[in-house]
């Protein structure tokens, strides 16, 4: 990943006979996925311990196909985006001389081919780790770990991959979803199941001339970008030493820590999570 400087961004209709632009608007910056937090935010990746040394061993990220992920509406666009349009659209509309922007008829049925050539990795911006973030990815499963980097270290981790780095946007259920580009809706979920997971996105799409024979995609990275592993609030001391004995064999230099959350911190989570 080449590391690059993402600044203010417009939309716009363009003559594609002259190359000339009939009409463009200002995209607010809240909205634009590619706009990072700065670089020395904290990151987090929660993971099972196999899978953790299969990552150790391989030196390289999974990234799931997005037709593949649990969610089967992930990187899908609303039913709302069938009828209507979002609201920045329908300016370039007004601004172009157009009453209406019509549907993209391509919209769908290219969503649904570009989401078998897009793989995604998922990490949760937040300076702490969070009981939700254990509990809805790994629930009780002692065995499992919390990597802890920064934007700025993953960046650098992943050097000259041929991937792309991006924020998760959260829309209201219902409404329609960003419809700017076939692939808009790779970064944009519903804000009230998703917004929780603060969500930065690894993403590397294949070039459409490529059949997709694989359900995921390695990404060599650059472990030396890994500051800090986490061991599951549940887990005992024995289970932290495996962890330092697996980096050693790998020869990563992390620190290994205990969870600043406890078993009590997980039940009072569940517990309010019923209420």
């Amino acid at each position: 990943m080449k590391n690059k400087i993402t600044t203010a961004m417009s939309l716009g209709i363009i003559n594609r006979r002259t190359g000339e632009v009939r009409a463009s608007v200002p995209f607010p910056d809240h909205e634009n996925p590619h706009i990072l937090p700065p670089a020395d935010t904290f990151i987090w990746h929660y993971i099972k311990f196999e899978f953790f040394q299969s990552l150790l061993s391989s030196r390289a990220l999974y990234l799931s196909r997005m037709d593949c992920l649990s969610d089967k509406t992930d990187g899908m666009f609303a039913a709302a985006n069938q009828t209507s349009t979002t609201p920045i659209m329908q300016r370039l509309a007004n601004s172009s001389g157009l009453l209406k922007m019509e549907n993209d008829a391509a919209l769908f049925p290219a969503n649904d081919i570009l989401r078998r050539m897009a793989f995604v990795h998922c990490w949760s911006i937040r300076r702490n780790e969070s009981p939700r973030m254990w509990h809805a990815f790994l629930g009780d499963n002692s065995r499992s770990i919390a990597i802890r980097t920064t934007v700025g270290r993953l960046q650098e981790a992943l050097r000259d991959q041929p991937v792309e780095l991006a924020r998760v946007i959260y829309y209201a259920p219902g409404k329609c979803r960003p419809d700017w580009s076939h692939s808009a809706a790779f970064l944009a979920k519903d804000r009230e199941m998703f917004e929780h997971e603060r969500e930065l996105r690894i993403i590397h799409t294949l070039d459409i001339s490529k059949h997709p024979e694989n359900l995921f995609k390695l990404i060599p990275v650059n472990f030396k970008s890994f500051s800090k592993i986490v061991v599951h609030p549940l887990s005992d001391g024995a289970f932290a030493q495996e962890v330092r004995s697996e980096l050693a064999k790998a020869r990563i230099h992390a620190m290994v820590r205990r969870s600043s959350l406890g078993p009590s911190d997980l039940m009072a989570f569940k517990a309010s999570n019923k209420s």
